[in-house]
Formats: C-alpha cells, structure tokens, sequence
C-alpha cells in the first residue's frame, strides 16, 4: 500500500487490476500473475514497439501494427530496441491470443505448451530413417541442440535457459499467427534471459559448474536466434555468438566432458564455418586443439559427414586471411609475396582436393546413387529461372549438400582470386609458370556457377512447412554463397551484355528469395545485392 493524496493506494500490476483480483505487489512482476499462468505486464506504463517514420507523434501513437525500432545501447550498456510509449493494445495473455482454445494454464503448463510449440515450428518433420538409408547414418545439424536444451529448461526449471526459450517461442508462434503482436512479451523474456547471463557470470566462468556451463552455452545460442528472427539483427545475432565463443574458449575443449556440452560443440562448428568464410577470418575451431580434443575419436558424431566438411571449410578463413593480408607494396616484397601466394594456392589445391574425395565417400563412391529427388519447379511471384526444383528424403541430407556446394563456392572465388593474383605478379617477377598442376579460371567459375545454381534450385525445399524454421537458418550460408557468386559474375568488368543477361534473372530471383526470409523472420547477410 502507498499513501496518494493522504489516501491508502493499493499496488497492482496492470493484469491484476484488469482481472479485479487483489495483487501480491511482487517486482518487478507479480507472483500472482506468475502462478496463474499469465504473463505480468508489470506496473509502469506498458510499452509497445514501434518504427519511427519521421511522422508526428500523434499519428505515431496511433499505430495498431507496432514494429521495431533500430537498436541503441542504454547507460548500463545494455543493448535494446528503441521504443516509444503508446496506449496498450491489449491485457490478454500470449495464450489467449496465440491459442484461444487452451484455456487458463498453470506457470509449468504454461512452457510445456510454448516449448512444445517451439519444437514443433522449429525443428523437421521429416521421418529420420530416411537418412540412414541414404548416406548410411544418422546426421545432426542445428536441430538436436534446440531439443537437448528444451529437456533442460523442462526437467531442471533452470530460469535463464527457459526465459530465453519462451522469447523465441512466443516469437515464432508470433511469426507463425501473421495477425496477433505480443512484441513486449518476448522481448520481456528475452532481458530476463540477459539478466540471468549477467549474474550467473558475474564470478567468471571457472567458477561454473559443468551443468551451468552448457546451460549457458545453450542459452547464448537460444538469444542468438531470437535476436535474428524478433529483430532481424544479424550483428546483434553475432555478438551473441561470439559471447558464446567467449563461454566455449574459457571452458576449453578437454573440459567439455557431458554429452549436451559436445552436442552443442558440434552443431556450432557449422555455424562457425558459415560466418568464418563470409567474415574471411579464421576461427579458434581451426587450431589443432580445437579441431582434435582427446575424446574426439571415442564421439560418434565426429565423424559423420557434416563434421568432416566442416573440418575441410574451417582451413578456408585462414587462407582467405592470409591472402587479404599479402599486398606487394614495391619490386623486393613482390618476389616474397609470390612465394606466399605459391603456398596459399597450394593449400587451396588440398583443400579442394579433399572436398572432391568427401563427395566420393558421401556417395560411398558411387556416382548413380541419388540423393535428391527432382521436380517441377513452381513459379514463385513472376519468377520462375530454372525449370526443377530438388527435394530431398531429409533435411540432413539437403543440409551437407547445401552446405558443400556453398564451400565449393567460396573456395572456388579464393582460388580465382588468388590466380588473378599471381598473374600480375608473375609479369614483374618475370615467373609465369607454375612448377605444379593448377586448375584454369574458367574451370573454377564454371565449378562455381554449377554449385550456385544447385542450391538456388535446392531453396524451395528448406522453406517447406516440414522442414522447420531450422531449415530456412541452414539454408542461409550456402544462399549467401550463391548470391555473392551471381553478383560477382555480374560485376565482372569483362562480363559480356548477353552473360549479364543471363545472371540478372538469377540475381533477380536470389533478392526475391531474401524477401522470403523477412516474412519468416530471418534476416539474411545482405537485403539486396
């Protein structure tokens, strides 16, 4: 009680006192409101999340459809969206609207029903045995880790992990309605989760046990891909994972003993490789310690086929760094940087060479057998480039198919790049024959050009309903891969009008792609080429 105007004032949340029922006057939020399986909205002024359009502030509170707001850091650091207030839309709770037919719901029915529907909008439902019969055996990619990590959140009630779960389940059930907008009730969960961060931090993570340690590792993962699909926010996306580089580097990878700490290991290698190779920066993954711990031989997964690719993509950033590195400034350096170039070159022909025998024992070294099933493609808008459209028995398979044509690609531009480079340096130190076997420029852009279009034919599949959220987040490397390709084709100062007349449909189709991935709530790396 507080004393206004001499007068005693009861102290209610907003939904206490729209529901007329007498509050605790918990803060920040109301136990309450907790225990009945609602969603406090607190006692301050609500906020709504909105865009501004340079209109005046009347016509700004107006808006029925809020959206979000570039981000700005506040005084504690803390990062966030900006926001405007506005007169509340609504005092339902996230279950009344996102699910009508549920009725009221206790706080534990509550997450089994949004982590539920996380898992079910998330992750394939694509029967698994398709894989084994296929490839010879089970694969896992940025899937089993949402699963281990709901288990968690359920059985341990552990509140870090399941705050930032709720943000990106309420988030994609959000995506998923296309009519109902509860922005501050999963963005609300997402700074619990933050603030959970901070403190169970605050000690270093020596002091962590080995649980608290894969559950924030899980956890960074978790607002990773909130940031990406509530703020399509590619940098803040990064900056999450590179906190969970921080988490993964400190604890070390001999310290990794439980089964959840190496699943999530391994399924944030492949994401590592994607950004490695657009960034052009080597990884910590890439050292020797890193890429070969002591338990390595005894896991199962380190030797499937989507590890063993990475293994082969994470030694491409370190040449690509190496190459970006190496600029000749006069006549002396030059003859050096030849022999620097020789040798990058030389690793790139390995590398290449290894991706060719990976292909080889994917397909156990028979070319006949089929790993995806063609089709009609549908015309999508008023865009319809290539004839057929592949689908494939799982989404494993279609992941390291997809993923081995985007390394194809980017290996195949260093490589262009890296010739194009020793040419000119071969006429001013008057060496122009390589002493060893190297693959001609249009042989690579040829190579290169196939791999872009197999995947641009391959999209259609990772947006299917069956596939999951987790299929349009896997298609995003190797769709950069082949956009950036088109692009630089397209930009080629040599490129002819009629070969620019043939990217420009591609490039047309790629930037229509990315629109797709804006209305599923995924930001691409670039809006448009």
């Amino acid at each position: 009680m507080v004393r206004v105007g001499g007068r005693p004032y009861a102290i209610r949340c907003h939904i206490c006192r729209q529901r007329k029922v007498k509050c605790d006057g918990t803060k920040p939020l109301c136990e309450r409101c907790q225990a009945a399986g609602l969603i406090c909205t607190g006692y301050d002024r609500q906020l709504q999340f909105s865009h501004f359009d340079g209109l005046p502030k009347t016509k700004t509170l107006l808006q029925e459809t809020p959206a979000i707001m570039p981000q700005a850091k506040s005084r504690t650091g803390l990062v966030h969206t900006g926001f405007r207030l506005q007169k509340p839309v609504s005092q339902a709770s996230p279950t009344q609207l996102l699910f009508p037919s549920a009725g009221p719901l206790s706080s534990a029915q509550y997450t089994a029903l949004f982590l539920g529907t996380l898992q079910d909008r998330f992750l394939p439902r694509i029967k698994p045995p398709t894989v084994s019969q296929a490839i010879g055996r089970g694969e896992e990619l940025c899937a089993a880790w949402i699963t281990e990590a709901c288990n968690l959140a359920r059985n341990d009630g552990i509140d870090v992990l399941r705050h930032a779960l709720l943000a990106l389940a309420v988030t994609i059930a959000q995506l998923d309605s296309k009519t109902v907008n509860v922005p501050a009730v999963s963005f609300n969960y997402y700074l619990r989760a933050l603030g959970g961060l901070r403190a169970g931090l605050k000690k270093g993570v020596a002091s962590l046990s080995e649980r608290q340690a894969e559950t924030y590792l899980f956890t960074c993962l978790s607002c990773a891909i909130f940031e990406n699909a509530y703020n399509r926010s590619l940098p803040m996306m990064l900056q999450h994972l590179k906190g969970f580089q921080v988490l993964l580097q400190q604890r070390g990878a001999e310290n990794l003993d439980s089964g959840p700490s190496r699943m999530v290991f391994w399924e944030y290698r492949a994401m590592e490789l994607g950004v490695g190779i657009i960034n052009r920066k080597k990884s910590f993954l890439s050292d020797h310690g890193w890429m070969y711990p002591s338990w390595r031989a005894s896991d199962p997964r380190s030797n499937n086929h989507m590890q063993t690719l990475v293994d082969i993509g994470l030694k491409i950033p370190p040449i690509m760094q190496k190459f970006d590195q190496a600029k000749p400034d006069n006549g002396r350096e030059m003859t050096l940087k030849y022999k620097i170039f020789i040798d990058l070159v030389k690793e790139a022909l390995e590398l290449r060479r290894k991706l060719g025998l990976w292909e080889n024992n994917l397909r156990r070294g028979d070319n006949n057998i089929q790993l995806y099933r063609p089709r009609l493609a549908q015309q999508i808008g008023t865009h319809c480039v290539f004839p057929f459209a592949y689908d494939f028995p799982s989404l494993e398979i279609g992941s390291i198919l997809a993923f081995y044509e985007g390394t194809q690609i980017y290996l195949c531009m260093l490589m262009i790049d890296m010739l194009n480079q020793l040419e000119d340096l071969g006429r001013n130190v008057n060496l122009t024959n390589f002493s060893f076997a190297v693959p001609q420029i249009s042989e690579l852009t040829i190579q290169a050009l196939e791999a872009a279009d197999w995947i641009s034919q391959f999209v259609g599949f990772f947006f299917e309903d069956k596939v999951g959220m987790v299929g349009r987040i896997v298609i995003t490397f190797p769709f950069e891969a082949a956009r950036t390709f088109y692009a630089r084709l397209y930009n080629d100062k040599a490129a002819s009008l009629e070969s620019k007349s043939i990217i420009q449909p591609k490039i047309d189709y790629c930037n229509m792609i990315a629109q797709q991935y804006k209305t599923v709530g995924i930001e691409t790396w670039r809006n448009n080429i």
